[in-house]
């Protein structure tokens, strides 16, 4: 479901130590999460939902 893929993201960012140590709203993407952000640097937090509606 979409809420466990969230969740699941979640984990990978936090593993990953993909959360800005500025500003823990902005992410870093790696090549993983630049798949799914359409190739971006860095986005929002607040984005996620938007980027994992494209799996389901």
């Amino acid at each position: 479901s979409r809420p466990q893929a969230v969740k699941k993201m979640w984990e990978y960012i936090r593993e990953h130590n993909l959360q800005s140590e500025t500003d823990k709203r902005v992410l870093r993407c790696d090549a993983k999460l630049k798949e799914l952000c359409d190739g971006q640097d860095e986005v929002s937090a607040f984005s996620i939902n938007k980027y994992t509606q494209k799996c389901f």
